[in-house]
């Protein structure tokens, strides 16, 4: 799993996916290159509020994140690395598709956009549902 600069929060899911919690650094202002090795281990890099890169890990699945002094080589088994996925299907009116990904097990899931509030397109994530025909928003808390 990757993860994304766009978002001020880490998602996390204790049930493969099907509700989804959010933890946030303190101080954090810039996540990226968020992986996780396994189940339970990961690392993200923060930039701080004074420009600074501070890597994190967490070993608890990414509920809570502690500094880290280095960040390892991670290779990402072909098992658990998902592959492009066809964005077809119902969308929620206003949302587009950024893209999606399927991984292994069946599920796919895609980030999408809109629609707009003033100047900023909130993300949200989808799960395809109803046997590939339709998308549907994955609440957070």
């Amino acid at each position: 799993m990757e993860g994304s600069d766009l978002y001020g929060f880490i998602p996390y899911s204790r049930n493969g996916g099907h509700t989804w919690q959010v933890t946030t650094i303190a101080g954090s202002v810039q996540m990226s290159g968020l992986v996780l090795e396994n189940q339970r281990d990961g690392w993200v890099t923060d930039i701080s509020s004074n420009y600074k890169k501070v890597e994190y890990k967490t070993t608890d699945g990414g509920i809570k994140w502690q500094r880290s002094g280095h960040r390892p080589k991670i290779t990402v088994p072909s098992t658990v690395s998902g592959i492009s996925a066809s964005t077809r299907g119902t969308v929620p009116a206003g949302l587009t598709i950024k893209y999606a990904i399927r991984f292994p097990g069946g599920l796919t899931w895609a980030q999408a956009t809109g629609p707009a509030v003033g100047p900023y397109y909130p993300t949200y994530l989808l799960r395809l549902t109803a046997d590939g025909r339709a998308w549907t928003t994955v609440p957070g808390r």
